[in-house]
């Protein structure tokens, strides 16, 4: 569809100067250096200055000497000139002065300023920084531009005069909100937004352009809209309808559903609109997700620890991601969710993350506290233990594992979930010696005449059966029955209590459990977790279902005291 001609193409010539930042310094003594297209995200824990970094960014391009707060120092770069024709056309023009946010001097003074890299007022023409509040205001419909105004166009009056970039615009909100986003260009002496349809462009001259906006006129207005539709179409104006270097944005993700964050983080990172600097900090893990899903070579995620008064800046690089975001089980999961928390865990299955949450939550509650904050999550069994704590420890969240005591006895899972804690395992392997050599010399104490029993069932209850071939069911019988013939299936029922009956086994035993703790690997105590309240009955997700029917009070039943005590060692571990 034709926009009408009269609608003012604003021109960008190829000397149009440009600000960049090229590196940044923070007070952990972290440089990051950046390239013109870079996209930054700071994640982190509540209270680790995701927000204030930002401040600090715009504080320093502003001013280098100036002190902030996180950043200890920014490296600017100025491109080009600064023209006549350039500061003609955003500066406001008045009595023989060129006028900028409250500052006038004619067009030398303003050269001078940008030849000595005195930016502390030009900056602005770069730098914009979009918080929640000016999010909800940025899109609202504006008095057209003026030069009597002495401020800068805002990205509403240049969507105005850009036909093709309202087109654009409209196509990303409709994405997300299933409707357009259209000019209104004829609202009395205002500029505004309205959403629907919009209506045909017909070439008939006045006639023709009265239609229009008579149709435009009656849609929906913008403003009246809710929050999320208008924060969303604030950032996409001052994202793609203005021409800053670089865009400081604080928690994109508010106002705005999972879904509709995912969808912004992806545009961000995929539309490409140029030389950009996007700084970005987020507590989504939708909007994050989505910026990955761009596959953008230019994004640099950092993670800030806040220990004391210093902000500790851990970066994982597009290599990283790209090595991390190619594995299912962290893309279509909520590990990265872990970005966000003070601590995480990571247990085998996800009615493993449930029960251990109720057992926190209830203990701290009944104690008139708040619970830390730990995120729970799960990697679907223990041989995907060290995929998801490498994924975390790359980008230095701390991290804590529970495993089932049966890890003990696989040796290839065990050495790959140390090494990813960094155990070394010469300094456990005699231990574990022991353990499965003691394992192992008791397997003919457990009873092989139950063993022959309940074969003996199974195999007439199959001559029972009129199939020829062996059932998915048939064979899980099987299985259960062999592995009751193994002392690990008495184990994991029994846990630590198996070992007693051995001083040397039980005090190997000891000894690795200490070691595997201490580096955040923690060992199920009674060897399951279902043998924490073992009465229920029932397995996985059935036993979990069972004990939550069962109505039991996970702060004082007295059967559930060693899994309060166990919840509790993992909260208060700090990794290393």
């Amino acid at each position: 569809m034709e926009m009408p001609n009269d609608v003012v193409q604003e021109q960008q010539t190829a000397s149009a100067p440009k600000l960049f930042v090229n590196n940044i310094t923070f007070n952990d003594g972290k440089t990051i250096s950046l390239d013109h297209n870079s996209i930054v995200v700071f994640t982190g824990a509540n209270n680790c200055g995701k927000s204030q970094v930002l401040k600090d960014i715009e504080r320093l391009v502003a001013n280098p000497q100036l002190s902030a707060a996180i950043a200890t120092s920014v490296e600017s770069e100025l491109i080009g000139t600064l023209p006549d024709d350039f500061i003609k056309s955003h500066l406001s023009y008045d009595n023989g002065n060129y006028w900028f946010g409250g500052n006038g001097s004619d067009l030398t003074g303003w050269q001078r300023n940008w030849t000595g890299k005195n930016m502390s007022v030009l900056y602005q023409l770069f730098l914009n920084r979009l918080g929640t509040e000016e999010r909800l205001t940025v899109s609202k419909s504006k008095p057209l531009f003026n030069a009597s105004n002495h401020g800068r166009i805002d990205s509403l009056n240049m969507l105005y005069k850009k036909n093709k970039i309202e087109d654009e615009v409209s196509k990303l909100f409709e994405d997300a909100f299933g409707t357009k986003l259209v000019v209104h260009r004829r609202d009395g002496q205002n500029v505004s937004l309205r959403v629907g349809e919009r209506p045909d462009w017909v070439e008939e001259g006045r006639d023709g352009e009265g239609s229009y906006y008579n149709g435009v006129d009656v849609l929906p207005k913008l403003d009246d809209q809710g929050d999320g539709m208008r924060s969303f179409a604030s950032i996409l104006l001052d994202t793609f309808a203005s021409d800053y270097c670089i865009t400081l944005i604080d928690e994109p993700e508010a106002f705005l559903h999972p879904p509709q964050a995912r969808l912004l983080g992806k545009m961000l990172a995929k539309n490409d609109v140029g030389e950009r600097q996007l700084f970005i900090s987020t507590h989504s893990e939708d909007f994050l997700q989505g910026l990955l899903d761009a596959d953008n070579k230019n994004v640099k995620i950092i993670r800030i620890n806040r220990i004391d008064d210093i902000n500790h800046m851990s970066v994982l690089e597009n290599a990283k991601i790209e090595e991390l975001w190619s594995s299912p089980l962290l893309r279509y999961s909520n590990i990265l969710s872990g970005l966000f928390h003070s601590k995480v865990v990571v247990c085998e299955s996800d009615y493993d993350c449930l029960f251990y949450q109720a057992i926190l939550d209830a203990s701290y509650e009944s104690k008139g506290e708040i619970a830390p904050d730990i995120h729970f999550t799960h990697c679907g069994g223990k041989q995907r233990l060290e995929t998801v704590i490498k994924a975390l420890i790359a980008v230095k969240v701390p991290v804590v594992a529970i495993a089932d005591i049966d890890v003990l006895n696989d040796e290839t899972i065990l050495r790959k979930t140390t090494d990813s804690f960094g155990i070394v395992w010469d300094n456990i392997s005699a231990h574990h010696k022991k353990i499965i050599e003691y394992a192992q010399s008791q397997r003919h104490q457990l009873s092989e005449a139950d063993v022959k029993r309940d074969l003996t069932a199974l195999v007439n209850e199959m001559q029972n059966t009129n199939t020829s071939s062996l059932s998915k069911a048939t064979a899980e019988k099987v299985s259960a029955i062999l592995k009751q013939s193994t002392a690990w299936t008495k184990i994991k029922e029994t846990g630590n209590s198996f070992f007693k009956g051995n001083a040397d086994a039980y005090n190997a035993l000891s000894q690795i459990v200490s070691i595997l703790h201490f580096s955040g690997l923690f060992v199920v105590p009674v060897g399951e977790i279902e043998s924490f309240y073992a009465k229920v009955g029932g397995h996985g997700s059935h036993w979990w279902e069972k004990l939550v029917e069962s109505k039991v009070n996970f702060a004082t039943d007295n059967d559930l005291q060693e899994a309060r005590e166990f919840v509790q060692s993992i909260a208060e571990y700090r990794p290393m």
